[in-house]
């Protein structure tokens, strides 16, 4: 910032790519915000549409914006933002999702309340589909508890459940001691990253549904299982140590890195991860049941067969790859 111009509170990081047509409702949901101490850097990953001209449309000089040269994935585009931010809190939106007008505004309360402990915190999100005209069709709000540091870095391996684009406010110091995201990842990123702030920081939760997650039918950032795969398996390298120490938590990781895998197609190092986690917990049903639908019903129909399990809720729950 110039000598001449306060750094503002809050730097909200809004990653994209090919999406000029969804971009804008991102961007007005940020600027229509209650607290307006903020900057807003769009990073701009190398797209081939209209995103520039969009970026640049917005006359407000709260709104930056940050082109790079060649596509590198979100996590790489974030971290772009992070280098360039300004502000105290760092905060992230998908460029196909928005906030509520109070995030950020609910967002500092909650961190102000938990001064100086709290390193990051989030809030519960809203699933719309706009292919029904916008209609709510989920709500999700984590609010764990936890005793320790140790139990909370447990937490979060066993529970994976908010994401970068869903609410995240993060402190800038917290990068600067535990490092951006691993940009060598395509997927999983976000859950890679959340794990190691467990580990070193405090968190705490805003009890209010102040993201929209939208489903429009198109390419979400995080939909590609086969990168969810490769990052779980750097989740399980980087955590060796506490997962060899806990059969549970070992097995679990291993079940949902062999999960995705399978729903991937790579049945060789789906059946690797599985057995290392069931030599474990032989007595881990749902391992047991990954196996009976995929090695016995093949890839695509144990993928179908498996999604209809999830969503009926009967049995197999795989959370939605980070």
């Amino acid at each position: 910032m110039t000598s001449d111009r306060r750094a503002p509170l809050f730097s909200v990081v809004v990653p994209t790519h090919d999406r000029a047509r969804l971009l804008p409702r991102a961007v007005a949901s940020v600027l229509a915000q209650t607290s307006g101490d903020f900057e807003l850097l769009i990073v701009d990953d190398a797209s081939g549409d209209d995103t520039a001209a969009v970026a640049r449309s917005f006359d407000d000089p709260r709104v930056r914006y940050l082109p790079q040269e060649e596509n590198r994935g979100v996590a790489a585009a974030r971290n772009a933002g992070i280098a360039a931010a300004a502000g105290e809190l760092v905060a992230f939106l998908d460029d196909d999702d928005e906030y509520l007008p109070r995030f950020l505004e609910a967002s500092r309360e909650a961190l102000e309340r938990h001064r100086p402990a709290a390193g990051w915190c989030w809030c519960g999100v809203l699933e719309v589909d706009d292919s029904q005209g916008g209609a709510v069709v989920g709500r999700d709000l984590w609010s764990p508890r936890f005793d320790s540091l140790e139990a909370a870095h447990r937490g979060f391996l066993l529970g994976r459940r908010t994401g970068t684009g869903c609410g995240l406010v993060v402190r800038r110091a917290c990068f600067d001691a535990v490092g951006g995201f691993d940009d060598t990842l395509r997927s999983g990123e976000d859950t890679e990253l959340l794990v190691r702030l467990a580990r070193e920081y405090p968190f705490t939760v805003v009890p209010e549904h102040l993201v929209r997650i939208h489903f429009h039918g198109g390419r979400r950032l995080r939909a590609d299982r086969a990168a969810a795969a490769a990052g779980y398996r750097r989740i399980l390298e980087r955590n060796r140590e506490v997962l060899e120490a806990d059969p549970e938590l070992w097995t679990r990781l291993h079940y949902k890195a062999a999960w995705l895998h399978y729903h991937a197609g790579d049945r060789s190092e789906a059946r690797k991860l599985l057995w290392a986690g069931l030599r474990r917990s032989p007595v881990f049903l749902k391992g047991w049941l990954l196996v009976l639908l995929f090695e016995t019903l093949g890839t695509r129909l144990g993928r179908r067969v498996h999604d209809w399990v999830s969503r009926s809720g009967r049995g197999l729950r795989g959370a939605r790859p980070r």
